[in-house]
């Protein structure tokens, strides 16, 4: 018996091996994968297809075993093991065809391949073609000799974590910008060229990663890398010269058989294992130090909130370099020497002190930009310029005013950014001042998870406006999660008058903005579209109306 759960191809670095492979999941006997194995095998050798031995991984926490085979064409060994597998709409032979001529190089391109790998230049496969090298040093397989002594790579820096991810790659592009590099960056928002939005969207996988590397222009690549680009497709890069791992906590469980937090964190950790530089990495979360240190793959720095964390005595004992909050004041310790950054009070995402996850993060980028070779007063200038609003970090934490009531916009999609988002906008209401909360949950959070939020919001909030979005139901029926956040909100002492339910941003937005009363800060969760709430949300200050289009 082999139930297959999920036949996969990774194209670059994954969890299973640092090369591109076929992957299957399955629940069954060993035996019946062995000999499913072996029919591969065979059909691949049918096509002309190179296929390496097959790799048994250990079970997942929910019991299902994988089996990972390396190629040079996993798109199309994957197609040929749905077809064995008679999965539902599996590829017929055309369509198997049709995979390998688009993922195969033809003969003429194949040569290059080979001559790149012989001068150590990386490979890419763009909308435009095969290409040699990254950003400024590629060159596009077109007519003519490749000119080899300007193909090359660029620096590229990987920055993954549960929270703080897109703030960080945002604050290390734009202190690179300010010391004169031609950036280009994926984020939630975006793909970017030199801080111009090329293509709006969630970027933070494989396409949006070839996107810039892909970019002549590129001088360096700055990566935002999500979860779901990593599980789904792999790195589109076989190596980076910084990783930064922000942290990681449960979020987006289960997915593609990844069901705990430490098989997350051994995930994310992808990026520090291709890493030829530095690591940094967050001396504050346990399973950043337990599950992705030993896998580093080049020297470490750690970043810390608490200077005098265990975690960091080792680092500190063999001379490392560490990036800390002591007083108030941000330091970076390089040996046995301790240089001051700059005051809490002078780091504008700190919000005075009050965004503490900010300070992390801006703890990271300083480590990155750090191992990147800019000086002191470069981090500094960066740090110190940044801006928590709309133009710089659009989505976190930008806060809008009308008359005396405050608006603060955030990301917050899970239980510690919901924290952050409250901790952070609460001390902002008067003394006789309503925090409002604006969310709403997804569905491939667990009920367990979902409550956790309305739990967090009902022993915060005062008013409690619960978004109904379609978007976001995710495999779920339609009115299964609203009645999960009023529960656990009630519960946790909220009551049930201030609690109202209504749909989407726009219609939600418009309820709380006018019946908001002066001293009163409304914590406004956007989760798409966050570039049209932004520009609702400028009108409103500037005195416009916003009355809801629905």
């Amino acid at each position: 018996m082999l139930d297959i759960r999920d036949i996969r191809a990774l194209d670059g670095p994954n969890l299973y091996d640092l090369a591109p492979v076929t992957l299957i999941r399955y629940v069954g006997w060993t035996a019946a994968a062995a000999v499913f194995a072996e029919q591969l095998a065979q059909a691949a050798a049918e096509w002309n297809i190179e296929l390496g031995q097959p790799t048994y991984h250990e079970p997942s926490a929910l019991g299902e075993r994988a089996i990972s085979w390396r190629s040079a064409l996993p798109a199309t060994v994957a197609a040929l093991a749905e077809h064995l597998a008679g999965v539902d709409d599996a590829p017929d032979i055309n369509e198997i065809g049709r995979r390998m001529a688009e993922e195969r190089p033809p003969a003429s391109v194949q040569q290059l391949v080979d001559q790149a790998q012989a001068h150590a230049a990386p490979i890419l496969r763009t909308e435009a073609g095969w290409q040699l090298g990254y950003g400024t040093r590629s060159w596009l397989v077109g007519g003519g000799a490749p000119p080899w002594e300007s193909i090359g790579r660029i620096p590229i820096v990987a920055v993954t974590g549960t929270n703080g991810k897109t703030t960080t790659t945002r604050l290390i592009d734009h202190t690179l910008r300010l010391s004169g590099w031609h950036t280009g960056r994926t984020d939630t928002d975006g793909i970017w060229e030199n801080g111009a939005l090329l293509d709006g969207g969630d970027w933070t996988g494989y396409g949006g990663a070839v996107a810039v590397l892909a970019n002549p222009r590129t001088e360096i690549a700055l990566l935002e890398t999500a979860r779901g680009g990593l599980l789904r497709r792999g790195l589109a890069f076989d190596r980076c010269d910084i990783a930064v791992f922000t942290n990681v906590t449960e979020d987006h469980l289960p997915d593609r058989g990844v069901s705990t937090v430490a098989e997350m964190a051994l995930a994310k950790a992808t990026v520090a294992r291709v890493a030829t530089e530095r690591v940094v990495l967050n001396a504050d979360d346990p399973l950043v130090v337990a599950v992705a240190a030993p896998l580093a793959s080049a020297p470490m720095i750690w970043f810390s909130l608490q200077p005098d964390s265990p975690a960091l005595a080792a680092a500190r004992a063999a001379g490392g370099t560490l990036l800390v909050v002591r007083d108030e004041e941000l330091l970076l310790q390089v040996g046995a020497e301790e240089r001051r950054l700059m005051a809490v009070g002078d780091l504008p995402l700190a919000l005075g002190g009050l965004a503490r996850h900010n300070i992390a993060n801006a703890l990271a980028a300083a480590g990155a930009l750090h191992a990147l070779g800019l000086s002191d007063g470069q981090i500094v200038l960066g740090l110190a310029s940044f801006q928590p609003n709309a133009r710089d970090n659009p989505g976190r934490l930008n806060q809008f005013q009308h008359g005396d009531i405050t608006v603060i916009m955030d990301y917050a999609h899970n239980s510690d950014g919901l924290r952050v988002l409250l901790h952070s906008a609460a001390p902002l209401k008067s003394a006789t001042g309503s925090l409002w909360v604006i969310y709403s949950g997804t569905g491939d959070r667990t009920d367990e998870q979902i409550m956790e939020q309305g739990a967090i919001i009902g022993s915060m909030a005062d008013r409690f406006i619960i978004k109904r979005d379609p978007y976001f139901l995710r495999g779920r029926p339609v009115g299964e999660i609203e009645p999960l956040l009023r529960a656990a909100a009630g519960q946790a002492g909220l009551a049930a008058e201030a609690m109202v339910e209504l749909d989407g941003d726009e219609e939600a937005l418009s309820y709380a903005l006018a019946a908001a009363q002066p001293g009163d800060v409304i914590a406004f969760a956007v989760h798409k579209n966050r570039g049209d709430q932004i520009e609702r949300l400028r009108r409103w200050e500037s005195g416009e109306s916003v009355a809801s289009s629905q």
